[in-house]
């Protein structure tokens, strides 16, 4: 029955298109062992499931293709309740594609989601593609690029202070949605004419370009922004004085970040964890100006709104949470292997 129930969790990965498995560690027996082979072998609409592994994935190209690329998630070791295999896939040696170069065919409607990558990845000239729940180490040139217009980064984590996203002149309508950017910001200096929409952030600060538009929603700013006059800012927490001229409104300023976190700046809490929003009424008193306090009546920040941040970027699919072998077992004996599963949100 275990082996039933595991098997009608992935059912609807499978039911219309195949599903490919990419592990480049030994004795695994996967379909493949490079993410770029899977790529190639992939049909359009077949998703690529990519297993943790100590040693690091090359980056890929996907051209003309739309598929769906999951990892396990990222800093598995850090959060509770994370699944039993705690090894991540990290894309490092050289930077990702995704692209569209003309017909036959298109890479629009892509997914990339829990991967951890080390160099950039590229969204080239192909729309509504989404990149979730991965991490972007900015540190060592881990950031995304866009070049192609209406597509979508949402759960994601950015560390490092180096550059997160870079906007092209045809990366209009993005939308930067439930991400976490707490050492470094946004800018879209050196873009063209661009709208930008930011909602349930949390981002250090905001350079926009005089040719920008910004419709930012129930954000924490750390740092400083920069809203041009055609931007508009909602229900947005700012640790200083709401920025003057500001369009908008329900923005607040002055707000202590440890009374909406109680756990910023908290060496002991995680590294996403401690962002978290903490109680309607937190102690010693007072009230919680972030909690259910946004627009849509969710929480100000990741971890509101529709699709509030996943601690690890785990994806939404069951994991293998425990197993439990026993170490004998008497000769002509039954072995009991217990396994608990979960389907993740």
């Amino acid at each position: 029955m275990k082996t039933l129930s595991l098997a009608l969790l992935f059912l609807p990965l499978s039911l219309f298109s195949a599903t490919l498995r990419v592990n480049n560690a030994p004795d695994t027996a996967p379909d493949h062992v490079t993410i770029q082979a899977a790529v190639t072998a992939a049909a359009d609409g077949d998703t690529i499931l990519i297993e943790g592994s100590t040693t690091p994935y090359t980056g890929f190209t996907i051209t003309n293709k739309r598929l769906s690329l999951i990892g396990p998630g990222y800093g598995l070791n850090a959060n509770l309740g994370t699944p039993a295999n705690k090894l991540g896939a990290t894309i490092s040696s050289a930077p990702s594609y995704v692209r569209t170069t003309g017909s036959p065919g298109t890479a629009n409607g892509t997914l990339v989601m829990g991967l951890e990558f080390l160099y950039d990845l590229t969204l080239d000239n192909c729309t509504n593609v989404t990149v979730s729940r991965c991490l972007f180490n900015t540190s060592a040139s881990g950031r995304i690029q866009l070049n192609g217009p209406n597509n979508l980064i949402s759960q994601c984590f950015f560390s490092g202070s180096g550059q997160t996203v870079s906007f092209g002149f045809n990366s209009s309508g993005a939308r930067i949605e439930n991400c976490l950017i707490p050492q470094s910001g946004l800018s879209t200096s050196g873009s063209g004419p661009i709208l930008l929409y930011l909602r349930n952030n949390l981002l250090n600060g905001l350079s926009e370009s005089t040719s920008t538009t910004v419709a930012a929603d129930n954000n924490i700013f750390l740092g400083s922004i920069s809203p041009q006059p055609t931007s508009t800012y909602r229900n947005n927490i700012f640790p200083s004085s709401v920025p003057f001229g500001i369009n908008g409104s329900g923005n607040l300023g002055s707000v202590s970040l440890f009374t909406v976190m109680p756990a910023y700046q908290n060496s002991s809490a995680s590294f996403d964890g401690r962002y978290k929003i903490g109680p309607a009424i937190p102690p010693p008193g007072g009230t919680n100006p972030a909690f259910n306090a946004g627009t849509d009546g969710t929480h100000i920040g990741p971890f509101g709104g529709a699709n509030p941040y996943i601690l690890s970027g785990i994806p939404p699919l069951p994991t293998i949470d425990e197993v439990s072998v026993p170490q004998f077992a008497a000769p002509g004996s039954t072995l009991t292997i217990r396994v608990k599963v979960s389907e993740r949100p």
